[in-house]
C-alpha cells in the first residue's frame, strides 16, 4: 500500500467549537484505489483506515468525549486528498452569520512547502467547513473551486467528508 508522509505542520485539521483544538503531530495518509462517495456518511472504505483523535486543547475546557472529541482520517488518490471526521458535541451551534471562528466547524490549514510561515503564503491554504452551512469559507488564496463537502448528522454530533 502506498503511503504519504506529511511532517508535523503541513496539515493541520483545527475544529472550532466552544473549544479550539488542533492536530499537528505526523501523520501517515494511505493511498486508495478507490474514492469514497463525498456525501457526509460511512462509507465501507473508510473501514479500513485507522482513524486519529484531536488531542491538544488550544482554548476552553471539555468536560467529556461527549461534549467534545473528534476522530477523524485522512486518505488520498492519484486526484484528491480526503478527510473524513466523526465529531461528537453535545451543543451544535451556527448562530454567529458571518463570524465562522464562532460555530463548530472543521477547518483545515494546509502549507505546501512545510515552512511555517508566521503569516499566509502563496502555498498556504485555510478552509473552514461550517455545521449546517453549504459553503466553504477560506483565506484570500484558497480556491474552493472543485473542492467537495458532505456533512451528515447524528443525535450525538456530525460526521464531515471533504474532498480536496
Amino acid at each position: 500500500m502506498n503511503t504519504l508522509h506529511i511532517l508535523a505542520g503541513s496539515i493541520i485539521i483545527l475544529l472550532f467549537f466552544t473549544v479550539n483544538i488542533s492536530a499537528q503531530d505526523d501523520l501517515t495518509i494511505h493511498s486508495t484505489d478507490i474514492s469514497p462517495v463525498i456525501d457526509g456518511s460511512i462509507d465501507g472504505l473508510w473501514n479500513d483506515y485507522s482513524s486519529q483523535s484531536l488531542e491538544k486543547v488550544l482554548l476552553g475546557p471539555i468536560s467529556s468525549s461527549n461534549d467534545f472529541s473528534v476522530e477523524y482520517k485522512v486518505i488520498w488518490d492519484y486526484s484528491a486528498l480526503y478527510v473524513f471526521a466523526i465529531i461528537t458535541d453535545d451543543s451544535k451551534v451556527n448562530d454567529s452569520g458571518g463570524s465562522t471562528w464562532q460555530d463548530d466547524a472543521v477547518e483545515i490549514y494546509i502549507d505546501i512547502n512545510n515552512d511555517k510561515q508566521t503569516t499566509y503564503g502563496a502555498t498556504d491554504f485555510q478552509y473552514t467547513f461550517r455545521h449546517n452551512d453549504n459553503n466553504i469559507s477560506g483565506n484570500s488564496q484558497s480556491q474552493t473551486a472543485g473542492i467537495e463537502f458532505g456533512e451528515g448528522e447524528f443525535a450525538e454530533g456530525y460526521i464531515m467528508e471533504i474532498k480536496f
